[in-house]
């Protein structure tokens, strides 16, 4: 009963002094558009230096000089070019299948989802190119790209930020996380790493940076009490190494909630002059030292 006052709440909120200024900033390039909200009414804009991009930029040639510099094992340590033989749907008996994480409605797995959350899930494979199965696969879920009704909308202390329209269930696929892909070196050449991403393991080591080309995720704010998680989920290279940065709900997200991220500790230890403004009653990152008026992405 009171999850449903809740809901009843935020929808009579979400519903009263909406202002678009942008009715799809993906122009087209998303399967469902992302409009642009400030209920303010302050004159904030998108960045015009900002461009949106589904997917990473500048991938393909880092992939090009990484795999041309080191040994043939970053290759074949993960290699899926062997895709499996299903017909429509991988069934039980397909390798793809038995290490399928999603359920039968497309979502992340309850304990997939406790795992992504603790940092501890190993890197989705989902049926990639080579696999004879059909794009309605139940192993082929992020690929599709976004179908969650995102909005982007101006917050009161933390710029902007990013709602759903629509309730979005635990485990349910959100977007990604992309950028411009830059190597260890043009990292350090960069002035602003605010919206730096880093990606390293054994064998690669790269940044997404969104600050001037990304998609919507690029505009989630962080909490340290996130409703969001993200997962490592491949299909389109022959490595684990470069996977894609996918955010599903943490738990059911109501209409009209904000989706938070939680950056870590990692950024928040580089960003030590930076308040956190999440508001969360288990704030790990409040400065009582800095002024209550800093800045925070």
């Amino acid at each position: 009963m009171e999850t449903s006052l809740k809901r009843i709440r935020l929808k009579r909120k979400f519903s009263v002094g909406r202002h678009c200024i942008m009715s799809d900033v993906s122009m087209g390039r998303e399967n469902i558009a992302v409009p642009v909200f400030n209920d303010l009414m302050d004159g904030a804009v998108i960045d015009v230096e900002f461009s949106y991009s589904p997917s990473f930029e500048n991938l393909s040639n880092l992939l090009h000089h990484e795999m041309n510099t080191r040994d043939e094992n970053f290759v074949m340590v993960a290699d899926l070019s062997l895709g499996c033989h299903c017909d429509e749907n991988c069934g039980l008996n397909c390798p793809c299948a038995s290490s399928n994480v999603y359920t039968a409605h497309g979502s992340l797995s309850s304990e997939a989802v406790e795992f992504a959350a603790q940092g501890a899930l190993e890197t989705i494979v989902e049926c990639c190119s080579s696999c004879r199965c059909s794009q309605r696969c139940g192993n082929r879920i992020a690929q599709r790209g976004l179908k969650a009704k995102l909005e982007i909308f101006r917050t009161r202390d933390r710029g902007w930020g990013v709602r759903t329209s629509s309730l979005l269930r635990k485990g349910e696929f959100i977007c990604e996380y992309v950028g411009e892909v830059i190597s260890s070196e043009e990292e350090c050449n960069r002035d602003d790493d605010s919206y730096f991403f880093e990606i390293t393991d054994t064998f690669l080591s790269f940044t997404v940076d969104s600050k001037f080309c990304g998609n919507v995720s690029r505009f989630i704010n962080h909490s340290c009490q996130a409703n969001i998680v993200m997962a490592r989920v491949v299909w389109d290279t022959n490595s684990v190494h470069v996977p894609h940065l996918c955010l599903f709900a943490l738990h059911d997200i109501s209409a009209g909630e904000e989706l938070t991220f939680d950056y870590g500790d990692r950024w928040w230890k580089v960003k030590s002059k930076i308040q956190c403004k999440c508001g969360s009653a288990r704030c790990r990152y409040l400065r009582l030292d800095l002024p209550c008026d800093s800045r925070r992405k």
